[in-house]
């Protein structure tokens, strides 16, 4: 067996980076193809729901439902917009936090992996070959690490600045300032990631 079959033997036989290639494969599936999970479906109905919520913010600004519009007063008297949406935030980012963990730990196996896994007395060529697919694998988990920060500074910044509305929290308009320019890039990064990925 030459150099090159030996390394793609040795690269096959790797849990880490057989770990690596399916969560790419996980993420080039539709949604519709994995089945969801509680936690999934509960996260899908509270958007569901919020999107309504919007919905009805946008007919009261182009006038069709009024202030006294009786579904409108009930939403604000209760804040249950904000009540839902800060669930809704909560197990966004318990998820995130959950991905996040794992692809630290799956990077960090990662990097011992390919510290052992080059032997000074294999060949030139299939030292390469090893190395270009463990630095392959590690660019690809960044990325996503990345993706998961994002998402999760994003609902975290978003749920701070209800949570300051639903508790009337006493905060310096400089602050909240700063805070609500903070989500919008987060959210602008996000809207731009989601973006990239469908045109792709």
């Amino acid at each position: 067996m030459d150099s090159q079959n030996l390394a793609i033997s040795f690269l096959r036989s790797s849990n880490v980076i057989r770990t690596v290639e399916e969560m790419n494969r996980e993420d080039e599936e539709s949604s519709d193809q994995k089945p969801a999970s509680l936690e999934e479906h509960l996260i899908a109905g509270l958007q569901s729901v919020t999107a309504i919520f919007d919905g009805l913010y946008l007919l009261r600004m182009v006038g069709i439902i009024g202030d006294n519009n009786f579904i409108y007063k009930r939403i604000m008297r209760n804040n249950l917009d904000s009540k839902i949406r800060l669930a809704s935030l909560l197990l966004l980012a318990r998820r995130s936090l959950r991905d996040l963990l794992k692809l630290i730990q799956v990077r960090h196996d990662l990097s011992v992996e390919s510290e052992a896994a080059v032997i000074p007395m294999h060949s030139e060529k299939f030292t390469k070959t090893i190395r270009n697919k463990f630095e392959e694998s590690m660019a690809k988990l960044n990325n996503r690490i990345r993706s998961v920060i994002v998402d999760l500074v994003d609902n975290v910044l978003y749920m701070v600045l209800i949570i300051i509305d639903l508790r009337k929290l006493d905060m310096s308009r400089k602050y909240r300032v700063l805070l609500q320019t903070l989500s919008s890039i987060f959210a602008a990064m996000n809207l731009s990631r989601y973006s990239s990925s469908i045109v792709h």
